[in-house]
């Protein structure tokens, strides 16, 4: 088989979200770490994957977050309302008409995530031919993330967010770290038959897999090689913690 072009990589970071959490009306992802805001650390690793292509999707403070990503060789997408995350990639669709190759989606708030991290879901994802490959991390606190579902033999069945799980589920310390490659081919039908029924009633990204294996699609997981690098950015406690990392 042909060795992939960069060129068949698209990158799409999440970062329209308020951060309610994080006390303050600044858009979450430009609270600042090490001199940079947060959305920056994940372009910078975005790039190192040398991506055809890196678009951004705004929403929230959106004027601020374009202004802080000037002159970084990004492309905007304006989400138009908070829907979620299926939501806030379908926002992308029109952008990245004709592109055929692999999307990485990444949160905007992941800041310590590294391109060697982001290289390992790459690679087995176009090895393995997968229509979505997802990066998980065990976690010894898993509130507030979506938990990895897995049979009796250990195959991956789908992700359930914290609010729709249930009793044993919420149990489970896998979970989703928010980084996932899609075949862009399977993603958008998939994208499409996203339903809000759930308890935030949005749409959610994290039910593409399980979509895609109904359709008797190949879905791979990825443990995370380091789980302080996937440490999400939720809350001013966390910036604390992913600030001390990096000292």
């Amino acid at each position: 088989m042909a060795k992939r072009s960069p060129s068949d990589l698209a990158v799409v970071i999440l970062a329209a979200g308020r951060g309610k959490r994080m006390r303050s009306d600044r858009p979450k992802v430009l609270f600042d770490l090490a001199g940079w805001p947060l959305v920056r650390h994940v372009v910078e690793a975005a790039r190192t994957r040398r991506p055809a292509r890196v678009l951004v999707v705004v929403g929230h403070g959106r004027r601020e977050v374009e202004a802080a990503l000037k002159g970084l060789g990004v492309e905007i997408v304006v989400q138009r309302r908070p829907r979620g995350t299926g939501h806030a990639v379908r926002a992308a669709r029109s952008a990245l008409a004709g592109h055929e190759g692999t999307i990485l989606v990444l949160p905007g708030d992941v800041p310590l995530v590294t391109g060697a991290e982001l290289g390992r879901v790459l690679s087995t994802h176009r090895r393995r031919r997968a229509a979505a490959t997802i990066l998980t991390v065990e976690v010894a606190d898993p509130a507030g993330y979506g938990r990895v579902l897995r049979d009796g033999e250990g195959r991956f069945m789908g992700i359930r967010e914290d609010r729709d799980a249930g009793a044993a589920e919420r149990r489970i310390r896998e979970v989703n770290t928010g980084i996932l490659a899609f075949r862009a081919g399977t993603l958008w039908p998939a994208l499409a038959r996203l339903r809000a029924e759930n308890a935030q009633a949005e749409l959610y990204l994290t039910d593409v897999p399980e979509i895609l294996l109904g359709k008797g699609e190949r879905v791979e997981v990825v443990r995370a090689a380091d789980p302080s690098s996937v440490r999400g950015v939720n809350s001013l406690a966390d910036l604390a913690r992913v600030s001390a990392i990096l000292s």
